[in-house]
């Protein structure tokens, strides 16, 4: 947070969006415009209004245009949020201004998931930068959104980088693992996205039978585009799609795999003349992708 009063701009921010409890956390204050006078630089750990630790530091004159590095230590209380607030006071002990950001004591993300969208995978200086700067919003877990060269096939066959995906987005996987270090460094996590519900046309051309169908007989697709297809335990889109969770995790430094659904058709009728219901096989298909994601780097998985 950035804050300016009495002439002075402070701005502090704490090293990672979250920490174990117990741990150290690196905390920067940058202070600018300060004027010619001694100060007194206050470091607060708060539970509310509850002040935790204080402490100070005096800078002269020459030093008030300055960044300043310290730390504070999370109380061994699990899931728990804290304060960090920063003010500077004159020799007299006016106070000439305050700023604050936030710290959460937590085992991992997935106790506490605020979740931020990486939509381009371009350039890797810029992928990085705006991964980075995702910390200042608090966010936990961020999603690679449609990262992958084809639904069906989430790496190039011919290994290419960049490549263009299926809607014609160029996308470079080097980018995307420059993102992806760049979240952890602040403690974001970032899941590929994953789609669920089905595949390109190519793919349902080999593969027509994993295809699903209106009352009317139609193939159900998202406009052509994306076609719906049979989730059923033992069906081969089923074991495609989590093979290629499989590879996605092992290819690519994910935390984990955020399926995705687009939601309707609750309904349909699959290649076999058999009902499907899709919500019955949900809760079935997350425990399989739990179990063989999780066995990767402790892998998790985010259902939509």
């Amino acid at each position: 947070m950035n804050e300016r009063r009495g002439g002075i701009r402070i701005h502090v921010e704490t090293a990672r969006t979250w920490a174990p409890a117990g741990s150290s956390v690196p905390v920067t204050i940058r202070l600018a415009n300060g004027g010619p006078r001694a100060v007194l630089v206050r470091l607060e750990l708060l539970d509310v209004e509850r002040i935790l630790e204080s402490t100070t530091r005096p800078l002269r004159p020459a030093d008030v245009s300055r960044t300043i590095r310290s730390r504070v230590r999370l109380p061994l209380v699990p899931r728990h949020g804290y304060g960090v607030r920063v003010s500077v006071e004159a020799a007299d002990g006016t106070l000439m201004g305050e700023a604050s950001t936030a710290i959460e004591a937590i085992e991992g993300w997935w106790e506490s998931p605020r979740h931020a969208a990486l939509v381009e995978y371009r350039n890797a200086a810029s992928g990085a930068r705006r991964a980075r700067a995702l910390r200042d919003w608090h966010v936990t877990v961020a999603q690679a959104y449609d990262w992958m060269w084809r639904h069906y096939r989430y790496m190039p066959p011919d290994g290419a980088d960049p490549f263009r995906d299926a809607l014609g987005r160029v996308v470079s996987h080097h980018a995307l693992r420059s993102a992806i270090s760049a979240a952890r460094s602040v403690g974001i996590a970032t899941m590929a996205y994953g789609s669920v519900y089905g595949a390109e046309a190519e793919f349902v051309q080999r593969f027509p039978d994993d295809r699903v169908f209106g009352a009317g007989g139609e193939p159900l697709s998202l406009g052509g585009t994306f076609f719906i297809n049979d989730l059923r335990a033992g069906t081969h889109w089923r074991r495609t799609l989590l093979q290629e969770y499989t590879r996605a995790m092992r290819h690519v430094p994910f935390a984990g795999i955020h399926m995705d659904t687009y939601g309707p058709p609750w309904h349909a009728i699959a290649a076999d003349g058999q009902d499907v219901a899709f919500r019955e096989l949900y809760p079935g298909l997350i425990a399989d992708a739990a179990q063989q994601v999780g066995s990767i780097r402790g892998g998790r998985v985010l259902f939509n």
